[in-house]
């Protein structure tokens, strides 16, 4: 009998809220992007060969995300007043995003954004593609990383699916009928819905400015590479090789800030990092100092302005994560 287990959570950070859908299997890298506090949450239910997740942002955040290896991983936005941005396409309420397993993906979100990822084993993929004459996207490579449009009742069916009751809020009540139905309903249901989804769909791609999307990532690369050191945008525009005009537009259209404003993001949330995993009996001056920050008063007022919260505040630890698992 294969196990189907649960997870559940709400957090007060972005990062809180990483560390814990990581151990779903998902590696996540989630920061903030706008000012103060504000929570995220998710409820999963898993088994061997599936996965659906429920996500949600009260805060404006950018999602650096690799999915399941060895599966094939979706993304579906909850509906219309969900905004987020992949790259430099809007992600569209109507569609299905097919993830690059290889490549993960980024993504920006607006406050107040809810999704659902659905993750299945390739192997039963395959397997549900042969038995019901439906195509298997690991044959189709034009489907990496595009939106796919499909009818709109068919997208509707696959939303009630997801939204059924059971799966996210009454699963602990369950008897060992009904997990197994809720184990049918990840492994059969949902995946033959979205196999479906592929006949008669329209696959959207966007490609983006070149010369923009150049210079972005050279300057996020650089950035990446040196996380303890104070940047200027001058340093950036030196090492993308751009002018400051096209780098602040690259930033502004991606992340909805400037590129001073993102540098500093950055610096805070390394520090914010080291301080919800560190022993309290290192200094907060010196985590500071290790990330480029030198006037103490300066770093807490912009530290509380991002998070709501003091530094010595985040000592005090993560939100406990509810975590049950059941057999069907």
């Amino acid at each position: 009998m294969n196990a189907i287990q649960t997870m559940q959570g709400r957090f007060a950070s972005a990062e809180e809220f990483s560390q814990a859908l990581s151990q779903g299997g998902w590696l996540t890298n989630f920061q903030q992007l706008d000012c103060g506090s504000g929570g995220a949450g998710f409820a999963v239910v898993k088994s061997d060969a599936a996965m659906l997740q429920h996500v949600t942002f009260e805060r404006s955040v950018r999602q650096l995300v690799c999915p399941l290896p060895d599966h094939h991983n979706f993304g579906i936005l909850s509906g219309p007043s969900s905004v987020a941005k992949m790259g430099h396409r809007q992600l569209n309420s109507e569609a299905i995003n097919c993830f690059h397993e290889e490549e993960g993906f980024e993504a920006v979100s607006k406050p107040g954004f809810t999704a659902y990822t659905l993750s299945f084993k390739k192997s039963r993929v395959a397997e549900l593609a042969h038995n019901l004459g439906f195509v298997n996207p690991a044959d189709d490579t034009d489907l990496r990383g595009a939106d796919m449009v499909p009818d709109p009742e068919h997208l509707v069916a696959v939303r009630a699916k997801m939204r059924q009751r059971s799966v996210f809020s009454n699963s602990m009540g369950l008897n060992r009928q009904g997990l197994s139905g809720l184990q049918e309903l990840l492994e059969l249901e949902l995946p033959a819905l979205v196999l479906g989804s592929f006949r008669h769909a329209n696959l959207m791609k966007c490609i983006p400015p070149q010369n923009r999307a150049r210079a972005l990532k050279r300057a996020l690369d650089f950035i990446d590479a040196h996380p303890r050191e104070a940047l200027t945008v001058e340093d950036l525009c030196i090492e993308s090789a751009s002018s400051l005009s096209t780098l602040e537009r690259a930033f502004r259209e991606q992340y909805g800030v400037s590129p001073k404003r993102f540098i500093l993001l950055q610096r805070l949330h390394h520090v914010r990092r080291v301080l919800l995993h560190q022993a309290e009996s290192r200094k907060i001056f010196e985590i500071a100092n290790e990330y480029g920050f030198w006037h103490m008063s300066k770093f807490a007022a912009d530290y509380k302005n991002v998070f709501g919260e003091l530094p010595s505040q985040t000592l005090k630890g993560l939100r406990p994560l509810s975590n049950h698992a059941y057999v069907a």
